[in-house]
């Protein structure tokens, strides 16, 4: 994959990612994004930009200062990025997801693992890497929810990758370039420091880039060290050092497994049929010293999986999207590394059936995961979407509109006060469950992927969504 390929590749992205920015009206997420627009609109309203942008900061670093997260990446993210609408971040978080697949694509088919492969075999191994990441079932949850910062630092792995891949199969990694993207995925998310420990620790010992290595490995020290100060007072992170708990540890890993499952069925499948049909053969010469620098870089990205989860585990409380990042690692580490050893041989075209069938196997797995994220993607937007919609067209009565989540109901509300400003007269409030005894009449929005309400049965279904209903109940 050469630099003109790249290029065309990332213009084409752009273009499509643009393109679908505009087909739709996208707007904030109930998680945290409604929030982070919301402080930053009144911040500069009432400020100015400068003033307002330096007073959020320190509002955001307070925070996080609370909560135990040392992340100041994720606070530079949070005064630039929600200053643009949600249909050009969304167009934004699409060309991260890509960067973040292309990147380790773009790194192995530049390294000595691909040297003396026909094209055709190139596009195997592109197409089944970019499958084994589109079956991580969490790794498009970044498209509906603007402020994860898993997917933002996944796409600083992506772009480290992309920039660090060697011009020639021949040529040196450009480690610059991976270390400073990989400090600043830990300033997002601090999980990320363990691939930059792993990397450099690789780079010293392994590539001989002592001085590069040595730097990135200290100050990756260093971030880890700040990180682990932050999390021992803060009231998030207050689990992890609180000691270890089997239930909380056992139960994490069980989400870990159900996201891991699909990515590891696909590779598994694909790798012994590859292993099965292509026992006996001569296998492809490679490099011998470059071929072992690959594989100690895929021994790195495995470990840095492995890290990133034992810290999520031993924190307890990770739910499906914390986990794409460790699945992303381990998932590129292991392929990485079959294809750096020699163990499986990459198909050739001539061998259409082997060839196809093996192509179709990782498409099988892929396709189903990526078509759900899209399709709930969209059905997310299409709920909130619609209920701003509905709650705007209400007459502005002081009316109390009830809803079956805590975090959903305050964002909807800070969501019509960002859209509308002193227009919006009503307000959202959380109820479990209705009736309400206290109202005579009044709307309920119920959202599915909350507790399910009861008390709903006497009444009205007005308004309809994908994850949404508004019913008008009387008492």
């Amino acid at each position: 994959m050469n630099r003109k390929l790249s290029l065309v590749l990332l213009v084409t992205l752009l273009s499509i990612s643009l393109l679908l920015a505009l087909a739709n009206e996208w707007e904030w997420s109930l998680m945290d994004d409604v929030g982070i627009a919301l402080d930053n609109h009144r911040f500069i309203e009432q400020l100015g930009w400068l003033n307002g942008t330096i007073a959020n900061l320190k509002q955001l670093a307070r925070g996080d200062w609370a909560w135990g997260l040392f992340r100041p990446a994720y606070w530079v993210y949070c005064v630039s990025v929600y200053l643009l609408s949600p249909s050009l971040v969304f167009s934004l978080r699409v060309a991260m997801l890509a960067i973040s697949i292309i990147g380790p694509i773009r790194w192995l088919l530049s390294s000595p693992i691909a040297l003396n492969l026909l094209p055709t075999q190139k596009i195997w191994i592109a197409i089944a890497t970019a499958s084994l990441f589109l079956a991580n079932r969490s790794l498009l949850d970044g498209l509906s929810f603007f402020s994860l910062q898993e997917h933002s630092g996944l796409f600083f792995v992506g772009l480290g990758l992309f920039l660090s891949a060697p011009k020639k199969q021949a040529d040196p990694i450009r480690l610059t370039y991976l270390i400073s993207c990989l400090l600043i995925a830990s300033w997002l998310k601090g999980p990320f420091v363990w691939a930059m420990l792993c990397i450099c620790t690789t780079a010293i010992f392994s590539w001989k880039r002592r001085t590069a290595g040595t730097f990135g490995f200290l100050v990756g020290l260093l971030t880890l060290i700040t990180f682990t100060i932050w999390a021992k007072q803060g009231s998030y992170t207050a689990q992890a050092s609180a000691g270890f708990r089997l239930s909380a540890f056992v139960s994490s890993f069980l989400v870990f497994l159900r996201q891991a499952a699909v990515p590891a069925v696909s590779l598994s499948a694909v790798l012994i049929t590859l292993l099965m049909v292509t026992k006996g053969q001569t296998r492809r010469q490679m490099p011998k010293s470059p071929t072992k620098n690959a594989q100690f870089f895929a021994i790195a990205v495995f470990g840095s999986g492995v890290l990133y989860l034992g810290s999520l585990l031993l924190w307890g409380r990770a739910t499906g999207y914390y986990f794409a990042p460790p699945v992303y690692f381990i998932s590129f580490g292991l392929i990485l590394f079959a294809f750096a050893t020699g163990a499986i041989q990459v198909p050739s075209y001539q061998n259409k059936r082997l060839y196809l069938s093996t192509l179709g196997m990782c498409l099988f797995f892929a396709a189903p995961v990526f078509a759900r994220g899209i399709y709930r993607t969209h059905q997310r937007n299409k709920t909130i979407v619609g209920i701003r919609n509905w709650a705007h067209t209400l007459p502005s009565t002081n009316e109390t509109l009830f809803a079956n989540g805590e975090e959903a109901a305050a964002r909807l509300d800070g969501l019509m006060t960002l859209r509308y400003g002193q227009a919006w007269k009503n307000q959202f409030k959380f109820a479990i469950n209705a009736p309400i005894l206290t109202e005579k009449t009044y709307f309920y929005v119920n959202l599915f992927d909350n507790q399910a309400p009861t008390g709903l049965e006497k009444c009205k279904i007005t308004n309809s969504y994908p994850l949404a209903s508004i019913h008008l109940c009387k008492n």
